[in-house]
């Protein structure tokens, strides 16, 4: 998450947030922004972040039924589950 404050912004009392995990710019009024806001941000960043990390790594195991299918699932960059 990042916040901007820019001269125009300064002078219409605004800030622009921006959301790592979309790109996302939001305007935002300079008195809404305080330390439960930036918490809150910061906690909804997080928890996107940690969901889209999830769904990579989920979608990058396979599932091996032999060591050739294991060596073959690692080099083409994904996770190899094995019994």
């Amino acid at each position: 998450m990042r916040i901007e404050i820019g001269p125009r912004d300064i002078e219409n009392n605004t800030a622009v947030m921006t959301y790592r995990t979309s790109s996302e710019k939001v305007s935002l009024d300079m008195e809404a922004i305080n330390i439960e806001f930036i918490k809150k941000a910061l906690e909804q960043n997080d928890s996107e972040i940690y969901s889209n990390a999830t769904k990579i790594v989920e979608n990058k195991i396979i599932e091996a039924n032999s060591l050739e299918e294991v060596s073959k699932i690692i080099q083409d960059g994904n996770i190899a589950k094995a019994y």
